[in-house]
């Protein structure tokens, strides 16, 4: 384990941590500790700790901004955070070649001084562009694969340049989500012409509605479960008289039933023992099983 710890130290100095507490690397504010933690600037340095991972068979986990995701109370591995990997370039024709480390927030700001309309919905959202795009993120009957031209991944050690149209999209299941091999490292989305006064109106109004319905008033990760085509998780959740039940310092939200919230002490076992339970009672009350839309890193 020296060699490995060794090789990376001389490339990332500071940029790399040891024993890293992970409750600050999410928006849950719950994890215990990840054996290494690094922060990458470019491909050239995700191609680097990879190999090393391989060489010498440690896990890893891409972490984006940790918006909807769980820790565990230890990981034993090494989390790559892309956070560092966040150019945004201009390009004709109202496209928008963004790296896959870019927060949503800022790339909705940038397209709104620059007149681009699209994704007015998704302000709020406290992703990255790549974890936006694994997941498909979406807000208001709208999400992010409908303004997608191209995807540039890396996959077994090359890149690819993969146009939209060759990519198949679901609900909160986007670019490559079940290959856990592939790596977004950039995307290119086109969007239309706006007054910026008329796109901030717009932003605005999404905000208010965000923070009339979302606004938990504790750390979460959003929704934790995926909807069903004619009833959501949060209203099966309601009507199973669930709202405020809670285990430890996990707890169904009382303003949105769809989002479990850290309550100041919650802990990784008490989420997902949370989380068992809502699905046992959902699926008493209604024959429906949930799915989750978070990610449990385990």
């Amino acid at each position: 384990m020296f060699g490995f710890t060794n090789s990376l130290n001389r490339i990332f100095k500071e940029r790399l941590k040891i024993d890293e507490s992970l409750k600050n690397k999410c928006t849950f504010k719950i994890g215990g500790i990840t054996r290494f933690y690094v922060e990458i600037e470019s491909v050239k340095e995700l191609k680097f700790v990879l190999k090393k991972c391989k060489k010498y068979k440690i896990r890893y986990f891409i972490l984006g901004a940790g918006s909807n995701v769980l820790f565990p109370d230890y990981f034993d591995g090494i989390i790559i955070c892309t956070k560092r990997m966040n150019k945004v370039e201009l390009q004709n024709f109202n496209r928008v070649k963004v790296d896959s480390g870019t927060m949503l927030q800022n790339l909705c700001n940038i397209c709104k001084l620059n007149n681009l309309s699209g994704l007015e919905w998704a302000v709020g959202i406290p992703g990255t562009v790549g974890g936006a795009l694994r997941m498909n993120a979406g807000a208001f009957d709208n999400q992010i694969c409908n303004y997608l031209e191209s995807v540039t991944i890396l996959r077994n050690g090359k890149i690819e340049n993969i146009n939209a149209k060759n990519l198949s999209f679901e609900y909160r299941k986007g670019v490559f989500f079940d290959d856990k091999g592939c790596f977004i490292i950039n995307a290119v989305f086109h969007f239309k012409t706006k007054m910026k006064n008329i796109i901030e109106r717009n932003m605005n109004l999404y905000l208010v509605k965000r923070q009339k319905t979302q606004n938990v008033m504790f750390p979460s990760a959003g929704s934790v479960f995926k909807r069903k085509k004619n009833i959501t998780a949060s209203e099966m959740i309601d009507k199973a008289g669930l709202k405020g039940t809670a285990f430890g310092g996990a707890m169904v939200s009382k303003v949105h039933s769809g989002y479990i919230v850290n309550t100041g002490n919650a802990k990784t076992e008490d989420v997902i023992n949370l989380i068992n339970f809502i699905k046992t009672k959902v699926f008493e009350k209604f024959k429906e099983n949930l799915d989750l839309e978070i990610i449990i890193v385990n």
